[in-house]
């Protein structure tokens, strides 16, 4: 583990719904039980972003209780490639693409009323050698 200067930034995040997905469930969709670091430095990097460092997380705490929710919804099976859309937009007549035909029933099961305290440092990159860590944290 890393030996950082200063103690970590805190940041609470919530939601009604949440969907960290396991790469060996993306047809049906299963949620991770808590958070995982790449989202968190996802959710981090969304509110406070610079090319001069990374966020390295140090803690995830988990406040409200584990609790899950299954959505049930219609997706496409297929995709439109780009050169067909082209077309389509080139052409007054076209063959029109109904979804109705190509949908498929999807089941995700996710988190609902998430609670999370993210816990985090920040690791200056190489080229930012010259710059010091505390100026990110005012």
């Amino acid at each position: 583990m890393e030996d950082f200067k200063f103690d970590p930034v805190k940041v609470k995040v919530w939601g009604e719904l949440a969907c960290f997905t396991r790469p060996d469930m993306k047809v049906e969709r299963v949620s991770y039980q808590v958070m995982t670091p790449s989202a968190a430095r996802g959710i981090l990097s969304s509110i406070f972003w610079k090319p001069e460092f990374d966020w390295v997380i140090q803690k995830i705490q988990v406040l409200n209780p584990i609790r899950h929710i299954s959505i049930r919804r219609n997706e496409v099976k297929s995709k439109i490639s780009p050169g067909s859309v082209k077309q389509w937009m080139k052409k007054k007549d076209h063959d029109h693409y109904y979804a109705d035909k190509d949908r498929t029933q999807r089941n995700t099961l996710a988190l609902r009323d998430v609670s999370y305290i993210i816990e985090a440092n920040v690791r200056l990159k190489k080229h930012a050698k010259n710059e010091h860590p505390a100026k990110y944290r005012k």
